[in-house]
């Protein structure tokens, strides 16, 4: 009958009473492991009133495991769900079964099974891209939660992520133009892609294609320049990842550049010609649709025709060239000029204005956090021409034009990785007699802030003898020792740390540990996550020495770190002071525990006050001592105590070398005749009003000052109430 009972018990109280012919002592069961996380109890006492015993099932506190989530979209058949789960404590292997709950029918399986190793505290989910199905085109929501895990608590463990099912392509990508046309001297050759996502989705999602490049004669096509003496081959992936995508006319578009490189020789061979082409990548869906710059379906792929000019009947080129390739964040800005060279040693005809378009593209800096984006049009007309010689004595005379401008530099406090974005041209109108040349400048920006971490320890202090629960607190600070500036977190990458023990207060010597709740070596703070508490009970310990205080530090070090390493310098550990209360004489009770039959006439509680080792005698004390009722009811079961007492200098005797003196204190107990079980009372001990505030009350075992229960057991004849057949 117990047995189903408890198998509702897990989560709330419990108090169940059992009925039997027999009466019962106190008596208490252990239900599961009591070293493995989530153990329980069962526990019966007396019901004085009612005449039968009570049963209580308490439960511990489980560690959680939960879902960490970057997304709450994903877009079905495009792109993989990937979701970390974390499981606080640490421990041996363990899988978990997910449940998927759909608002549409996307996925065949209703559940997916995860691994934890042993040890490891994080394990991915990842539902692949294939895995969705195509055949639905409605969004809907996918809402991910964890079967029940024994010793772990997963109700709160939950995660709802938006899947964006289109009627037709979420995306299409293509090239911006159907051909280019590049000097052979310009080093690369740069051909921009482009993505769209469907009208109302909400975000951009990364693509990809296959690029290659097509030097041999096929399928009617003729192409003259030969890769590996005018171009170099290339050929791989390339993707759009869906941080370049920005908002155009109310659509996500993203933009990405492509770069062949280009072989300089010394050869008249004119204009020749080879192809760069697009196909889709195998794991794309039909979702993601590769197409022509016109609009038109590629079907296999997409060729897009490369014209390479020869020096010599090269038109002039427009390139680009930032001040500096590195700056610091804080530099304010940095310049680029944009220059303007003619092909030969002719100077443009009267009336000659052209129109360079230059924008910044974001890789992985960012407008408006790392720098403010650039969007202009720099304008050359015939007057800003001059001749010079290309090369200092060599004859060879070009006209060249150049105009500067600037990109604007964002100087937050957040500690970043070293991070970049280019200046690029846009190709001038073929009209010009013009094309690019350089037309793409990398500026890298480095990061001048620096961070470290940050302990707070909660409670400051603890006395000797005392226990306390501990929080500990890690934080990640900037140079200020702020977790959060310009309203951004300190640092946007995981780190982990160990905190390390130290101060002046030794472990086992002056105190004692149990951590609660994380790992000490191990405390993994994700991107921007502001902290991480953990929880460990210490147990101060007393001794007699007159000592000054002691603290004990915790110090953070770093264990690992995805972006910049902290300075040690910004480290702000904490501590915990460690107040002493040794005086010359200690009083406490002469044992840890008492028990007397509630017949007993000569019950009594011995009261020692002992001098610090050393002392040359005894010093006079003052202390008060009362009674307080536990299950035993004061004038029922025994007289109340309350009474002053006075251990004088002449009462001390030396024993081993330490001088002791001795109180009786004589406690009476109330025979009856009711059957009622053990029960018991507290006393307290207590500095008397007019105290010397020079002795310590203590506890012979070291525990909670001045407290002691006494039971009393029932000298009436009664048997147990649990029958002799009772099923456990």
């Amino acid at each position: 009958m117990i047995h189903n009972i408890l198998r509702t018990a897990r989560s709330l109280p419990l108090t169940l009473a059992i009925f039997a012919a027999a009466p019962v002592q106190a008596w208490s069961i252990t239900i599961g492991d009591a070293a493995a996380q989530g153990a329980w109890a069962l526990s019966a006492t007396e019901d004085m009133d009612a005449g039968s015993p009570g049963i209580t099932v308490t439960d511990e506190v489980d560690p959680r495991i939960y879902f960490i989530t970057d997304e709450d979209t994903v877009f079905a058949g495009i792109e993989p769900l990937i979701l970390l789960l974390e499981r606080e404590t640490p421990g041996n292997r363990l899988t978990v079964t997910v449940k998927l709950e759909q608002e549409r029918q996307w996925l065949a399986d209703r559940s997916r099974e995860v691994t934890f190793s042993a040890g490891d505290s994080l394990v991915f989910l990842e539902i692949p891209a294939s895995d969705f199905s195509e055949r639905v085109t409605r969004s809907g929501t996918l809402t991910l939660t964890l079967d029940e895990v024994s010793g772990y608590e997963t109700v709160s463990a939950k995660a709802t992520v938006l899947v964006v099912s289109t009627d037709g392509p979420a995306v299409t990508y293509s090239r911006s133009q159907p051909s280019y046309t590049f000097s052979e001297d310009v080093g690369r050759a740069r051909a921009e892609l482009i993505a769209r996502m469907a009208a109302g989705v909400p975000r951009g999602v990364t693509v990809g294609a296959f690029l290659g490049t097509r030097g041999d004669n096929v399928f009617g096509a003729q192409f003259t320049a030969t890769p590996g003496e005018d171009y170099e081959r290339v050929g791989g992936a390339v993707l759009m990842v869906a941080s370049k995508y920005e908002l155009e006319d109310g659509r996500w578009v993203g933009r990405t550049d492509v770069i062949v490189p280009l072989l300089d020789d010394d050869i008249h061979e004119g204009t020749e010609t080879f192809e760069l082409n697009l196909r889709p990548l195998r794991n794309q869906s039909a979702k993601a649709q590769l197409l022509n710059p016109d609009g038109s379906a590629c079907g296999l792929r997409c060729g897009h025709l490369i014209r390479i000019t020869d020096e010599e009947d090269r038109p002039g080129s427009v390139n680009i060239e930032a001040g500096q390739s590195s700056v610091a964040e804080n530099a304010g800005s940095v310049r680029y000029s944009v220059t303007v060279l003619t092909g030969g040693d002719v100077q443009p005809e009267p009336g000659f204005s052209m129109e360079v378009p230059v924008r910044t593209v974001d890789t992985s800096a960012h407008d408006e956090i790392d720098f403010t984006a650039v969007s202009t049009t720099v304008t050359f007309a015939r007057e800003d021409f001059s001749r010079v010689e290309v090369v200092a004595g060599s004859g060879g005379y070009r006209w060249v034009a150049s105009k500067q401008g600037e990109v604007s530099l964002v100087d937050d406090e957040v500690v970043e990785q070293e991070e970049d974005f280019s200046i690029v041209l846009d190709a001038p109108p073929a009209s010009s007699g013009f094309v690019l040349g350089t037309a793409s400048a990398e500026v890298a920006i480095t990061n001048e802030d620096r961070w470290g971490f940050r302990v707070d320890v909660s409670p400051e202090s603890i006395r000797e003898g005392d226990e306390a629960e501990v929080t500990l607190t890690l934080r990640v600070v900037d140079k200020n020792g702020r977790v959060t500036a310009d309203g951004h977190c300190v640092a946007e990458f995981p780190v982990t740390a160990a905190l390390q023990f130290g101060g002046t207060a030794s472990d086992a010597n002056d105190y004692t540990y149990t951590v609660t709740t994380g790992d000490l070596s191990r405390v993994r703070l994700a991107g921007c996550q502001p902290s991480r508490r953990l929880m460990l009970v210490l147990q101060a310990l007393t001794d007699d020495e007159a000592e000054d205080e002691e603290v004990v530090t915790f110090t953070p070090t770093l264990v690992s770190s995805r972006g910049a390493e902290p300075d040690p310098g910004l480290h702000h550990p904490d501590a915990l002071r460690i107040e002493n209360v040794a005086g010359p004489v200690r009083v406490s009770f002469s044992r840890s525990s008492y028990t007397f039959g509630e017949d007993a006439e000569d019950a009594e509680a011995v009261i020692v006050a002992r001098a610090a080792a050393g002392a040359t005698g005894g010093t006079a004390v003052d202390v008060a001592v009362s009674s307080r009722s536990g299950t035993a009811t004061s004038g029922d079961d025994f007289q109340p105590v309350s009474e002053s007492l006075t251990l004088r200098a002449q009462d001390y005797a030396l024993e081993n070398g330490v001088w002791v003196a001795r109180y009786r204190l004589a406690l009476s107990l109330l025979d009856d005749d009711v059957r009622e079980g053990t029960e018991s009372l507290d006393l307290i001990l207590e500095h008397a009003a007019d105290h010397s505030t020079d002795f310590q009350l203590s506890n012979i075992d070291g525990a909670r000052c001045g407290f002691r229960r006494i039971p009393i057991t029932d000298s009436d004849s009664f048997r147990s109430l649990i029958p002799t057949d009772f099923d456990q």
